[in-house]
């Protein structure tokens, strides 16, 4: 067998910024293979929990000072992923360059392995820095892979029972600016949407000195409101200055010197900064006591033509019942189709108009069925269980169709407050295929073992749970064709109060938004040839680490059996573009050492 390695070897305090090119020719069918991104991806945790509990207090019409409870948890798309916390209350300290400033350190060996960082009975009002909490303002740097995040919000003193949860996006894919895709108009007539009679957007600044401006007729002209982050006193002005990390709250407060319509939060509020935002929603009603809903702003770069909702209306459309709210950013009409398990159909979304599912094809989301949507052009929307009422009310944006997989690891996912058999059913993963006769197979607790398999149709919704201890934390699930979950609590089953928890998102994979450091691709030319002896191909190994110093890499390329290497084949191409090609670069006595001119670097490739 013979092994080529690449190996730099650099003098103390040297780095390299690497780009090397290997190309070798192999005598003798080849494959391709992708490129495998090894990187960073850096996320704030959202909310000030100063700020949410002023919306606790907004929806429950009152003043208090109620302590809060925090879970944040993070799932591995990768293996040795590591993540670094970096608490708000004692500075942004931690340095990529030196791991050991991060306030605490865990490594997720597996592939699905996960991490629950949790404080209960959080201070607020004022908020104090020592001993530090797992709260929103607090900072996560993830190296080796990519992760996705969940943030669960509550009351301590009033449980699960009045919950939000939030998908937390890493900063790379954030934008500097966003549009409210619903607003407090829609409560009120012709559209009468109770589930919006209150709405908050939360806007985190990312970068420091980031300065906030906001447009609420989009007539160009940027509009006067209360920009006072501490909420004391309305100090009229048309721009905020956040640090990052820090959040501003848009809600009624902010808006009041406006005059009405625009006075209350207002679908098409154009939100603009001179950094990257990150953005998330709370709606609910300030009537009910107990309804409010969490929702991410999905990265604009990402919306997508096409979405997926698993959630169905468990209960039946009388009570409780599932219904879509969907945004057209767009100038002129957009024309969904949709599909159910029931049927399909088409409807209008007026220009820069928000509608539900409902209002435009007479139903809610049928009992047993998820629903597709495909535009006429992107649009973005959200989920709501319980649409308008207190007792059940979650939701969830809706899941990009290019984001669907055939594999899926789960994080948080209890069944209650303290999850057991008892109440095993009350919440847990909903799961629609987008094909016919799709095998799903679900291990609970990802221990290598099968716990249930389904088989299951297109747009047909499964339900699913840990019959033994209740909580689908730590699950994974994956099919034989592309699949669409959801977490969440379930109206059909579920108690109306404690040990209930009124919460749930929706499941993304980890997405290929961080920021790669190394990457190696390996290509073959041509790809197939034929068995016959003398046959050859290229094999062409690209090494990038992109805008980042990298030391200590060794490339290993091993060959197929039956094949053999072509002498003075190589060509190595380096970072300042100078190449070592031929016999020179050949494997000889095992070892070969050649030095980089361009930054001393030595070189060596290995035969065994």
């Amino acid at each position: 067998m013979n092994m080529f390695k690449k190996r730099l070897m650099q003098p103390k305090g040297v780095l390299a910024r690497l780009f090397l090119i290997f190309i070798l020719l192999f005598v003798y069918t080849a494959d391709s293979f992708a490129a495998t991104p090894a990187g960073y991806s850096e996320y704030y945790i959202p909310g000030d929990e100063n700020l949410l509990a002023d919306i606790w207090n907004s929806l429950r019409g009152r003043s208090l000072t109620a302590a809060r409870h925090t879970v944040i948890n993070v799932v591995a798309w990768s293996n040795n992923t590591t993540v670094y916390y970096d608490h708000w209350e004692d500075g942004y300290d931690f340095d990529p360059n030196d791991p050991s400033t991060a306030d605490e350190t865990v490594v997720l060996v597996n592939k699905g392995d996960s991490h629950t960082f949790e404080s209960a009975n959080i201070p607020v009002n004022p908020q104090v820095t020592d001993p530090v909490q797992y709260d929103g303002r607090d900072r996560l740097y993830v190296a080796g892979g990519t992760v996705s995040v969940n943030r669960e919000s509550w009351e301590q003193a009033l449980g699960n029972v009045f919950t939000i949860s939030w998908d937390v996006y890493p900063v790379k894919p954030q934008m500097t600016t966003y549009i409210l895709p619903f607003g407090e108009d829609l409560a009120g007539a012709p559209t009468n949407y109770e589930s919006f009679v209150r709405v908050y957007a939360l806007l985190q600044a990312t970068e420091d000195t980031t300065v906030v401006q906001i447009d609420f007729d989009q007539d160009g002209t940027y509009d006067t409101f209360c920009t006072d982050k501490t909420r004391a006193t309305c100090t009229p002005g048309t721009s905020v200055t956040l640090n990052r990390g820090e959040v501003f709250l848009l809600d009624n407060f902010a808006v009041s010197p406006q005059a009405a319509p625009y006075n209350v939060v207002h679908t098409g509020t154009l939100i603009k900064a001179s950094e990257t935002l990150q953005v998330n929603y709370i709606a609910g009603h300030d009537t009910d006591n107990y309804q409010a809903r969490g929702f991410s702003a999905f990265p604009r770069g990402f919306w997508d033509d096409e979405y997926y909702s698993p959630v169905d209306s468990s209960n039946g459309t009388a009570t409780y019942p599932t219904n879509i709210y969907i945004y057209n950013p767009n100038s002129s009409d957009l024309t969904i189709n949709y599909q159910t398990s029931t049927g399909s159909g088409s409807f209008i979304v007026p220009a820069n108009s928000t509608r539900s599912f409902q209002q435009l094809t007479g139903n809610y989301v049928p009992q047993g069925s998820g629903v597709y949507l495909q535009g006429s052009d992107v649009f973005w929307g959200v989920t709501i269980i319980d649409d308008g009422g207190p007792t059940h009310e979650w939701g969830y944006s809706l899941i990009p169709a290019f984001l669907l997989g055939d594999e899926q690891f789960i994080g948080w996912a209890p069944s209650g407050t303290t999850p057991s058999a008892a109440n095993a059913n009350d919440a847990g993963i909903f799961i629609t295929p987008a094909q016919d006769n799709t095998r799903v197979f679900v291990d609970t607790n990802n221990d290598g073992t099968v716990d249930y398999t389904y088989t299951l149709n297109r747009m047909q919704t499964q339900y699913v749970y840990d019959a033994t201890d209740g909580d689908m934390s730590d699950s994974r699930i994956w099919a034989t064709g592309p699949i669409t979950l959801t977490y969440g609590q379930n109206p059909a089953t579920s108690p109306t109060a404690a040990p209930a928890i009124d919460v749930g998102y929706g499941i993304l994979p980890g997405g290929d938004w961080i920021d790669k450091v190394l990457a190696v691709t390996k290509t073959a030319d041509p790809v197939s040839v034929a068995t016959t002896a003398g046959a050859q191909s290229t094999y062409t190994l690209v090494v990038d680490s992109y805008y980042y110093d990298v030391d200590g890499i060794s490339v290993v390329d091993t060959l197929p059996s039956g094949w053999a290497y072509v002498s003075g084949s190589t060509t190595i191409t380096l970072a300042d573009k100078t190449q070592v090609s031929g016999v020179s670069a050949d494997p000889a006595d095992l070892t070969l050492t050649y030095l980089d001119r361009f930054n001393g670097t030595d070189y060596t490739n290995n035969a065994d």
